[in-house]
């Protein structure tokens, strides 16, 4: 279960809590979605639907980053996650 829930995006809901708010506070939020039953439920699936969490949180965290450290390069690779 630990796998799925780090390939599930865990890490990034820390990294992008992490920037916006407290160190408390990210904690708190990637203990929560990786103690959810539906992120664990859905990780486990192959279907695109089940990595969507992730991939909002990668490209929310790319963003974040893009923006707040003057990356264009970041931005871009948020926009392309984004798309997929």
């Amino acid at each position: 279960m630990l796998v799925e829930a780090l390939a599930n995006g865990v890490g990034a809901v820390y990294a992008v809590s992490r920037d916006l708010f407290t160190r408390r506070i990210a904690l708190i939020a990637a203990f929560l979605m990786a103690s959810s039953g539906w992120s664990a439920y859905f990780a486990r699936g192959t279907w695109m639907q089940g990595q969507l969490e992730a991939f909002a949180c990668f490209s929310a965290c790319l963003t974040w980053s893009g923006l707040h450290k003057r990356r264009p390069g970041r931005l871009f690779a948020a926009g392309a996650l984004t798309a997929l």
